[in-house]
């Protein structure tokens, strides 16, 4: 009923499926990477472990960089503004996915998108926290959350349904295109209330 708060639980379920279920699709966006290389003869499984935890582990050092210098400007300029720039940095970083070639673009895209996107759940949260009906507030934090796992589950799915038939860059593209939506609604909340 709260106007707000539906384009929060669509960001939180957006944000989920392009952080923690993109990490299967980047694994074998990976391989996809080393097999199209010119000289490649096949693909040496030492090699693409090392670039697909490296792909992980950008994301993952990069977030822990910019969560605590998130969570200071959040506290300054609050979290509406984060959301909104975390959204847009979210669709900025993963447009080099479309046109990527080498597993080390890859790792500086993920380095972006951690460093850029780490305060947008922070942010969601505190966002739930506020424009949830007195005394719904953790009611509304758990529907945020099962809609998070919800899109943990579906992102590899989903992947599997359009990678095979269109490529996983078209699933990039895609999900690009429904964080970009999801992030439209929210500000156009904003403007009707």
């Amino acid at each position: 009923a709260v106007p707000r708060v539906a384009p929060l639980f669509l960001l939180a379920f957006m944000f989920s499926i392009m952080w923690h279920g993109s990490v299967t699709n980047i694994s074998v966006f990976v391989l996809q990477l080393l097999e199209a290389r010119p000289a490649a003869a096949g693909v040496d499984t030492g090699v693409a472990a090392t670039w697909i935890g490296a792909a992980a582990t950008a994301m993952a050092l990069s977030t822990m960089v910019g969560l605590p210098l998130w969570g200071r400007v959040i506290d300054r300029v609050g979290p509406a503004r984060v959301l909104a720039f975390g959204a847009a940095a979210t669709v900025i970083t993963h447009l080099p996915l479309l046109v990527l070639q080498t597993p080390l673009q890859l790792v500086v895209a993920r380095v972006a998108f951690g460093l850029t996107s780490a305060g947008m759940q922070t942010a969601i949260f505190q966002l739930l926290r506020m424009h949830a009906p007195p005394g719904m507030d953790a009611r509304a934090l758990s529907y945020a959350t099962a809609f998070q796992f919800l899109a943990m589950g579906m992102a590899p799915f989903m992947a599997g349904l359009v990678g095979p038939l269109l490529g996983l860059r078209a699933y990039f593209a895609i999900t690009t295109a429904l964080m970009l939506g999801a992030l439209v609604l929210w500000l156009r909340s904003g403007k009707r209330k």
